[in-house]
């Protein structure tokens, strides 16, 4: 259905950030009730040890922090 697919990809995409390659527990927080857990963890360990292609940059592009200040209507937004 797709409805866990966001937080499968976020889940995936940070462990392989973070050099960690142990699927089964990163993604044991993650529910599916459509397709069971093994085509996702045969997708991510496929996505983990792919060549990166060529036209893909070689480092991940990071987004700046996003500030934790104050918000313009004040304290908690």
């Amino acid at each position: 259905c797709g409805f866990c697919t966001p937080g499968f990809i976020t889940q995936m995409a940070a462990n392989h950030l973070h050099g960690e390659t142990d699927h089964h527990t990163a993604l044991a927080g993650n529910l599916c009730r459509c397709t069971g857990y093994a085509p996702i963890l045969r997708a991510a360990h496929a996505a983990a040890t792919a060549a990166i292609p060529d036209w893909m940059p070689k480092a991940p592009v990071f987004l700046p922090e996003i500030s934790r200040g104050v918000s313009p209507q004040g304290e908690g937004g």
